[in-house]
């Protein structure tokens, strides 16, 4: 099952109005990891989002704050994985805020705290999804969702959850939050922006 990628980006700007206001919602929902606050509400929120697009979602308790799951099938058994938090950092300080911390900005969502970290990528797969079921009533493989909420504190609680959902959270691919690539569309490496990540590199000329 091929996608044409052009139709697609079509429908996609065609829609780009529901989609900031979806990402608008989304971010309007204010919750802290660092400071236990509206947690268990966002992760409500975010599995009501994934139902919303058609999949089987739910927040499931773990040794920290609640993960969803969400699963959507496809025409081919094949599975890919999302994995991205719905936690973002403390707002503090408070009073260098010129304008309400979360909101639902219409229009400027874009600039809303939140988006970039993480949940415009979650509401941008969610609107990928939205654009290939238009198109072609399924998905051309299965795909799941982790949505975890201590990202920004270290995720120490997620390898355990994991561990319990393992055969359901089986992919044969693994999409993380973000990436990029160069000008020559290489894959570029990115360390050392997860909240621990201490690691050790070598380089090579």
């Amino acid at each position: 099952m091929a996608i044409e990628l052009a139709r697609a980006d079509a429908y996609l700007e065609a829609h780009l109005d529901e989609t900031l206001a979806e990402l608008g919602r989304l971010c309007a929902r204010p919750n802290a990891a660092a400071q236990g606050l509206g947690m268990a509400e966002c992760a409500a929120l975010s599995a009501t989002m994934l139902r919303e697009h058609g999949l089987e979602a739910v927040p499931l308790p773990s040794d920290g704050l609640p993960v969803v799951l969400g699963e959507l099938a496809g025409a081919s058994e094949k599975t890919l994985l999302f994995s991205n938090h719905y936690d973002v950092q403390p707002a503090e300080p408070l009073e260098l805020w010129d304008s309400p911390r979360s909101r639902r900005p219409g229009a400027t969502a874009r600039s809303t705290r939140g988006v970039g970290d993480d949940k415009g990528h979650i509401v941008s797969r969610l609107a990928a999804i939205r654009a290939i079921l238009a198109m072609y009533d399924t998905l051309p493989c299965c795909v799941k969702f982790i949505i975890e909420g201590e990202e920004e504190i270290g995720s120490n609680k997620l390898t355990a959850f994991v561990r319990q959902h393992r055969e359901r959270l089986r992919a044969d691919g693994r999409i993380w939050k973000f990436g990029g690539s160069t000008t020559t569309v290489a894959p570029s490496p990115i360390s050392g922006c997860v909240a621990t990540s201490p690691s050790n590199s070598r380089s090579r000329r």
